[in-house]
């Protein structure tokens, strides 16, 4: 689709966000990213920072993704919000409307949000730079207090209290390098509250390494629309380290138990959608040595209901993370009688699923094999005790020889 012209930043001659998809995107990169459903379950209020007010687009999905989450939050009473944004080259009024007229009618109470979010901005002052100019918009889940700031957004950042999370939002580092400077990281690093997210749309290298030099782990998620990957970073606590201690366990019967107990949880309380649910990984194969975590792979029929089971996930408590190559969900805060376990939700036609199954079913009947991925492990743990990363990338070129044999010997 052609964008309109009024929606280009002649600044930067870049547009404020994709014609088709603007709403979704915001919802799948900042609310999922930031694990908002996660944080409003547990706590009674959220402050959100952004870092590129433009046309009020993400304000606007944000006002919307509470309406839809009103209802199952309706228990916990009204919620304090807070929403703290920056923008150098503030659109006029008029500008303003008639880009969030675009999402007119697209949802059930979108009209209604964009009428107060324009009526609100009306009445601002363009022209009162580096100061904050406030106004409150009403949500299903309680009141939103918007804190607005014209100026640029170092000075913004550095204004603000500290956020529960943080849109990186503006236009990308090749228009506007300005905006993802190492300086401008760092400070939102600072004002970020310890185990809060930061999410964008961008994956580049250079923020990557700059969000970790400011205090985040990072993980790049599964992208939405015509982007590959986005990225995820979470505040980790003062003086972390970035390597994670790595233990390993003989074969437990345990860990079936667990399996099959999980499995049952997971059909009760899922969305329908569900083909299979399959123990996958060292802990699915006998007397192997692993990581006291199962791994799981749900199984849906069709990427329209993998996207119903990735919601439902969602609403259950899960959030998603990335390892190499890997996406997977996992429980922050699962029942002590529940076992770790990681979910990699796909489809039936993923040729993941089929080379995970092919060498379950590959060691389980050559026990020989396994034994000898035993012993690589150990020898592995030796070499990287503290550093998983470094531990699961050295085990690939013996994995691929695995799944090389499986084809030939399982025809």
């Amino acid at each position: 689709m052609k964008t309109p012209p009024f929606l280009v930043n002649a600044h930067y001659q870049d547009r404020y966000f994709d014609v088709v998809n603007a709403i979704a995107e915001a919802r799948h990169v900042y609310f999922e990213g930031c694990q908002l459903l996660p944080h409003l379950q547990q706590n009674k209020s959220l402050s959100i920072g952004e870092t590129g007010f433009g046309a009020g687009r993400v304000l606007l999905s944000l006002l919307c993704f509470l309406e839809e989450l009103g209802p199952a939050l309706k228990g916990a009473g009204p919620h304090q919000i807070a929403f703290a944004s920056v923008e150098l080259h503030p659109l006029s009024p008029e500008r303003l409307s008639s880009i969030l007229h675009m999402f007119t009618g697209q949802l059930p109470t979108i009209d209604t949000h964009i009428a107060q979010l324009v009526s609100a901005y009306a009445q601002l002052d363009l022209q009162a730079v580096s100061q904050w100019q406030h106004f409150t918009l009403e949500s299903a889940c309680g009141p939103v207090k918007v804190s607005l700031w014209f100026g640029e957004a170092l000075e913004m950042v550095q204004a603000v209290s500290p956020r529960d999370a943080w849109f990186l939002e503006g236009h990308g580092p090749k228009t506007n390098p300005a905006m993802w400077r190492p300086e401008l990281l760092q400070a939102v690093g600072e004002k970020t509250t310890v185990g809060g997210y930061c999410a964008t749309f961008t994956v580049a290298g250079h923020l990557r390494r700059d969000l970790r030099a400011a205090g985040f782990n990072v993980r790049r998620l599964p992208g939405f629309g015509g982007k590959k990957e986005v990225l995820q970073g979470q505040k980790r606590p003062p003086h972390q380290q970035t390597f994670q201690p790595l233990n390993l366990s003989p074969y437990q019967e345990d860990w079936a138990v667990g399996f099959r107990t999980l499995k049952h949880h997971l059909y009760a309380q899922l969305p329908p959608g569900l083909v299979g649910i399959e123990h996958v990984g060292s802990t699915s194969i006998v007397h192997m040595l692993a990581r006291a975590e199962l791994d799981i792979a749900l199984i849906a029929s069709s990427h329209w209901q993998r996207e119903a089971l990735h919601q439902g996930l969602l609403h259950m408590g899960y959030q998603v993370h990335q390892e190499r190559e890997q996406s997977y969900f996992q429980h922050a805060s699962a029942p002590s009688e529940t076992m770790p376990h990681r979910l990699f939700l796909l489809t039936l036609d993923n040729p993941e699923l089929h080379q995970q199954l092919l060498l379950r079913d590959y060691l389980r009947r050559f026990p020989e094999r396994s034994e000898a991925y035993s012993r690589l492990k150990q020898t592995l743990l030796a070499r990287h005790p503290n550093d998983v990363k470094a531990y699961t990338g050295a085990k690939t070129r013996f994995l691929n020889q695995l799944v090389t044999e499986a084809r030939e010997r399982l025809k």
